[in-house]
């Protein structure tokens, strides 16, 4: 996805969100959207979206972002 190349994180949100209008089971685009969603920091987004690859694909890449997600809400409240 060009726009993801270009680091236009909204723009590539955007135009994964369009293209998943018309093939929600994609597993690239649903990746191209966690990744977008993922750089703006929106990571409880990002996570539900990675999910969603794996729901469709085994994806090593998805599988590592989701394990990246869930690790801080694991460690945080246990430094409380």
């Amino acid at each position: 996805m060009l726009l993801l190349e270009a680091s236009d994180w909204t723009g590539a949100e955007s135009a994964a969100r369009e293209a998943l209008a018309v093939a929600p089971r994609d597993a690239e685009l649903l990746e191209a959207l966690a990744y977008a969603l993922f750089r703006q920091d929106r990571n409880r987004e990002a996570l539900e979206a990675y999910r969603a690859v794996l729901e469709v694909v085994d994806s090593p890449s998805a599988r590592a972002y989701v394990e990246r997600l869930v690790l801080p809400t694991v460690i945080e409240p246990l430094r409380e």
